[in-house]
């Protein structure tokens, strides 16, 4: 098995989009540490994922970080603060509810 940053994250996004089938969880921790074009990639397919899927998505990110502190989803958090969903929106503030850095302070006023 390929290391999870070695997973396309094409492949990640076409698993999120495929609600007929469970999101496979080897592709959850490609979410952690995003560069700028999996993000971009990752607004672009957003609407388009299902709403309970976005949420479902967002707590088992949640979790993971609870037990790995190495993880860092704040960006895809961070991101989903302004979706369209008030419950995709409250899980990604639980999300951000610990994170005390300046940088994340800043990004949420631009």
């Amino acid at each position: 098995m390929p290391k999870n940053k070695e997973i396309p994250f094409q492949d990640v996004i076409t698993a999120l989009l495929d609600t007929a089938a469970p999101f496979p969880t080897e592709h959850y921790t490609r979410f952690s540490d995003l560069d700028k074009k999996d993000l971009h990639f990752l607004r672009l397919a957003w609407k388009q994922v299902d709403p309970l899927r976005r949420l479902s998505l967002l707590q088992n990110l949640a979790a993971i970080a609870d037990v790995d502190l190495r993880k860092d989803f704040d960006l895809v958090a961070l991101f989903a603060l302004k979706d369209e969903t008030g419950s995709v929106r409250a899980q990604a503030a639980r999300m951000l509810g610990e994170n005390d850095s300046m940088d994340l302070a800043h990004s949420l006023y631009d």
